[in-house]
């Protein structure tokens, strides 16, 4: 292990390309952890924790920015919470049908995987749950230029969706026939205003102008399509919602 962790990216890569030709499943997966942290921000190392730069994109985005603000915001969720989401994680990583990636997953994306659109300003994108427990994403266009304060809300609502998904394992962020999405989105705020967090301010930035100059900008800089079912009403409450659903 050692010698592992004493590999260069390009060492890593190379052994990477090597174990995917021996279809040795195995070495593949430890060898593309290593690779992921060896490329990576460390946010919390001791708890194999890292911000994952876009493969695409490493150096698009202030990682080092979002990374810090990542702590900050980890460290004010209380410590109950924060160690159900350890736990989880740690036995999620023993799990050797999981895929090859860090758990959680955690990155500032260019791209959304497979979708193209952009929502209504009234839901503006800026961070998404694929599966509760592993992928967190971050829209790097928009969180880039998000005030610190907004960006460690966005940061609370994501883990509080986490936190949901292990506390309420059956019946939360399952994406089934049914599925109440406004009422998740509200009872995962509530549960990031309880951890301390100013929800109310940050729905209120989402409804500025200064947000929808934001992501006005970012879609005439990416050229990004906007397709007319992305234009939603806004929800019941007057709120926007914060997450894009999972393709």
């Amino acid at each position: 292990m050692s010698r592992l962790k004493d590999m260069t990216l390009d060492e890593l890569s190379a052994a990477l390309k090597v174990a995917s030709g021996s279809r040795k499943i195995g070495r593949f997966k430890i060898l593309h952890r290593q690779f992921e942290r060896k490329r990576s921000i460390p946010i919390l190392a001791s708890h194999d924790i890292y911000l994952i730069p876009d493969i695409d994109a490493p150096d698009a985005f202030n990682n080092e920015r979002f990374a810090s603000l990542f702590r900050v915001t980890w460290r004010r969720i209380p410590k109950p919470a924060r160690d159900m989401m350890l736990d989880s994680w740690k036995t999620l990583r023993k799990d050797p049908s999981r895929p090859s990636y860090l758990v959680p997953h955690i990155s500032l994306c260019l791209k959304w995987h497979g979708w193209t659109g952009f929502p209504d300003l009234r839901e503006a994108v800026f961070g998404s749950v694929i599966t509760p427990t592993q992928s967190i994403l971050f829209y790097g266009p928009i969180i880039d230029q998000t005030p610190e304060q907004h960006v460690m809300e966005v940061i609370a609502h994501e883990l509080a969706h986490v936190y949901l998904g292990i506390e309420f394992l059956r019946g939360y962020g399952q994406f089934t026939e049914g599925r109440e999405a406004k009422l998740e989105e509200k009872v995962t705020n509530a549960c990031a205003k309880k951890w301390g967090f100013d929800m109310p301010s940050l729905y209120k930035w989402f409804r500025s102008d200064e947000c929808e100059d934001l992501c006005m900008g970012v879609i005439r800089q990416y050229k990004l399509e906007r397709k007319p079912e992305d234009f939603a009403k806004d929800n019941t409450d007057g709120s926007k919602a914060v997450d894009v659903p999972a393709s």
